[in-house]
C-alpha cells in the first residue's frame, strides 16, 4: 500500500471500531474494500479486478520478436492470442515490460504471457446466466 493508504486505512479501522450507525459503518465498510481491492490487484497472481472494474485475463505467447515498421522503431514482438478468433489473434507490440522497482525489461522468446483487459465498470453489465432445462 502506498502511505497514504496504509494511513486512511488506520484511519477507516479506527472509525469502524467506534461507529454506532449501521449506514456510516456500510459506507467506511465500502472504502475499506476498495483499498484492499486495490492493494490485491497490484499482485500479478491476483484473479480479481480492482473496485469499480471487471476484467479478462486471456493466454497468449510471444513467438518472435523483429524490427518495427521503420528502421528506428524500438524492437516488436509477436503475440498470439489463444482462443481468439483467426483474424484477430495477432498482436505485435513493443517489447519493453516494467517490472516492480521501475525497471525496463525486453521479453525473451518463445514465452507464455497473460493479457489482462480491464474497463470502468461503467461500461460493463452484469450478464444473466443461461437457463437451465430439466
Amino acid at each position: 500500500m502506498t502511505a497514504e493508504e496504509r494511513a486512511r486505512m488506520n484511519e477507516l479501522c479506527i472509525q469502524i471500531q467506534n461507529e454506532k450507525s449501521y449506514s456510516k459503518f456500510e459506507e467506511l465498510m465500502r472504502e475499506v474494500t476498495a483499498l484492499m481491492s486495490a492493494k490485491e490487484s497490484r499482485f500479478p497472481e491476483s484473479k480479481f479486478a480492482p473496485a469499480g472494474t471487471g476484467q479478462k485475463v486471456l493466454h497468449a505467447t510471444a513467438i518472435r520478436t523483429m524490427k518495427g515498421i521503420n528502421s528506428y522503431d524500438d524492437e516488436v514482438i509477436e503475440i498470439h492470442v489463444a482462443g481468439a478468433e483467426p483474424l484477430y489473434s495477432e498482436l505485435r507490440v513493443e517489447n519493453s515490460f516494467t517490472d516492480e522497482h521501475g525497471n525496463t525489461l525486453a521479453l525473451q522468446i518463445p514465452a507464455p504471457i497473460d493479457l489482462k483487459l480491464q474497463a470502468p465498470s461503467d461500461y460493463l453489465a452484469l450478464r444473466s446466466s443461461p437457463q437451465t432445462t430439466s
